[in-house]
């Protein structure tokens, strides 16, 4: 008879959520390997293991704007995950932009997936200064599919003049 083993699969190694209109979830199979790597076993069907949807947080978080000498003018996000919190141990983002004009119209009706950062902060050069007067930016936990999704948004800044 075999001797059984446990193994346990850190969170960090899991594959990324994913969504649908109704849930977050990731979707996870295995493969089971003798110990001498002689025999596999088929893969197991996949399994979908639901999460709840994300809570936008209220720690630490700002935005400003800086101009390193004349051009390019340069928005700057930082934010911090409140500790403790059931996302304290995220190392990766996704972070989304629209600019908006003076009026605070979207330029682009469409959030812009600018890119997944594994630090908590991001820099992005403002296009053009003249037409690019406000910005808003989500930051959300890391998905499969770059969209975004009200459930995955962690951080929202909202209408920051740049």
């Amino acid at each position: 008879m075999a001797n059984t083993k446990k193994i346990i699969v850190e969170n960090e190694e899991l594959p990324p959520i994913q969504f649908d209109e109704t849930s977050l979830y990731r979707s996870i199979r295995y493969r089971v390997v003798s110990d001498d790597r002689n025999r596999y076993s088929h893969w197991s069907p996949t399994y979908r293991i639901n999460y709840p949807s994300a809570t936008i947080l209220t720690g630490d978080s700002n935005i400003h704007s800086n101009t390193f000498g004349q051009d390019p003018k340069t928005v700057i996000v930082t934010w911090n995950v409140p500790q403790p919190s059931a996302y304290e141990s995220l190392n990766t983002f996704d972070v989304f932009i629209q600019w908006k004009n003076n009026s605070l119209t979207p330029l682009n009706p469409l959030w812009q997936y600018v890119a997944t950062v594994s630090a908590k902060s991001f820099s992005i050069a403002i296009p053009d200064a003249n037409t690019h007067k406000h910005i808003d930016v989500d930051i959300q936990m890391p998905s499969v599919l770059k969209q975004r999704d009200e459930k995955l948004v962690l951080f929202r800044l909202t209408n920051h003049a740049v």
